[in-house]
């Protein structure tokens, strides 16, 4: 969100601490040391939900504030993969949905603000989806599963289905999730590492 105010406003410093202490509105103004120390990595006796808090009002107040000077599409993605620590996931799909929905009910006031969110499960209990289910604009989008994969792979390295190993089949479908940016990654990382020759 700062860095829409920089694009706007070139006098806005790109240390991201001082330019919010030039863009957050006065009756926020208390709020910025607390971000100050969440941006520069410092540690806080606050509680995370304490800062969640502060941050979702500190950036639906910005929003609303940019949304005077130029049309404001805000972009939540929820990135995960394959993880070793469950519970944290859960704990940040968490953090996720809960800010998704309070952004979802200003983009549902403001008219002029529109969101967009990429994940790969949608809770429909959220407001958000419920939102976007209503309006006709969810879109479900699934990755490639194991037979498209290998359909990718074969095409990929230019080489016949039938001479890709099940093993390495299994391993990049597992791996990438069916998503066929991370399946060329994972092909071209594994060639240039030498455990895989065409």
């Amino acid at each position: 969100t700062v860095g829409v105010f920089r694009h706007l406003h070139a006098a806005i410093p790109t240390d991201d601490v001082q330019a919010l202490v030039q863009v957050v509105p006065p009756q926020l103004a208390s709020c910025v040391p607390m971000l100050g120390d969440l941006l520069t990595g410092q540690e806080s006796a606050r509680n995370n939900l304490q800062i969640f808090e502060t941050g979702i009002k500190v950036v639906i107040s910005l929003l609303t504030m940019l949304k005077k000077q130029t049309p404001v599409l805000v972009v939540l993605q929820f990135e995960h993969g394959t993880s070793l620590f469950p519970r944290t996931t859960k704990e940040d799909q968490n953090i996720f949905w809960k800010m998704t929905a309070d952004l979802a009910n200003l983009v549902r006031k403001e008219k002029s603000i529109a969101g967009l969110i990429l994940c790969c499960e949608a809770p429909q209990d959220n407001i958000a989806v419920k939102l976007s289910m209503e309006s006709g604009s969810f879109l479900k989008l699934r990755g490639l599963d194991q037979d498209d994969t290998l359909e990718y792979m074969s095409n990929y390295l230019g080489v016949p289905e039938t001479t890709i190993p099940p093993e390495l089949r299994r391993f990049v479908s597992q791996v990438t999730l069916g998503n066929a940016l991370y399946i060329r990654e994972t092909l071209d990382q594994l060639m240039r590492d030498g455990h895989l020759r065409v």
